[in-house]
């Protein structure tokens, strides 16, 4: 068993680098293919699994972080309301999940690890802003 989880951390290290060459196409291709490949394609198929069957951990929140940062912000600059594109809502419904698990295992963390949980928290909270889903982060904030 402990070998499964082993290929499934090696995937999902080489779904990461996957994204991020995908997107290095951007001004090459046109947007609608490339979110089409690499929103549609890749990360709502394969790295939101790989997310779900991860560790919640810092190293999680930064695979998240990273993720987002490949993505143009071109993307972003049109959108109306609090929304985020249509291809990110499974990301971000991850992201607050994973918030929320965060936020009770808080009230059961020792003094020293609550400032980490609520930092984590945080992290979650810019990385919805960053792809404009003020929706879900400010549903982390109530």
């Amino acid at each position: 068993m402990c070998r499964y989880f082993e290929t499934i951390a090696n995937i999902s290290v080489l779904l990461f680098q996957l994204l991020g060459s995908i997107m290095s196409w951007h001004a090459i291709i046109s947007t609608s293919i490339l979110q089409n490949l690499a929103l549609d394609g890749l990360l709502n198929r394969y790295v939101i699994l790989g997310l779900c069957n991860s560790v919640l951990n810092q190293e999680t929140i930064q695979k998240c972080h990273s993720v987002v940062s490949t993505f143009p912000k071109e993307w972003f600059a049109g959108l109306d309301e609090e929304k985020t594109l249509p291809q990110l809502e499974n990301l971000c419904k991850y992201m607050v999940s994973a918030a929320k698990t965060i936020e009770k295992d808080l009230a059961a963390a020792k003094d020293m690890d609550k400032k980490d949980h609520r930092d984590m928290i945080k992290q979650i909270s810019k990385i919805l802003v960053n792809v404009h889903a003020l929706n879900h982060a400010l549903s982390l904030q109530a």
